[in-house]
């Protein structure tokens, strides 16, 4: 340890806090899913309906983003696991 470093121990969550952080997580992703299908639903209707232009582009930004926020939960519930 040098001048500049202060190590401060801290302890593994319990399994309880480690449940209500993950149910917390899983919350805050839905939340976010939400707000992905708001703005799906926003670029939609910017762009006249579905079947326009742009609206296929729009609807593969919606399901990559709800994709790569399923892993972020699936990877948080791996890494409780261990």
């Amino acid at each position: 340890m040098d001048n500049q470093t202060l190590m401060i121990p801290i302890s593994r969550p319990t399994h309880e806090q480690r449940i209500a952080l993950l149910k917390q997580l899983g919350s805050n992703v839905e939340n976010a899913k939400n707000q992905v299908r708001v703005a799906r639903q926003e670029g939609m209707n910017l762009l006249g309906g579905r079947g326009n232009v742009g609206t296929e582009d729009v609807q593969k930004l919606a399901n990559e983003y709800g994709g790569q926020l399923d892993e972020v939960l699936a990877q948080a519930k791996k890494e409780f696991d261990k």
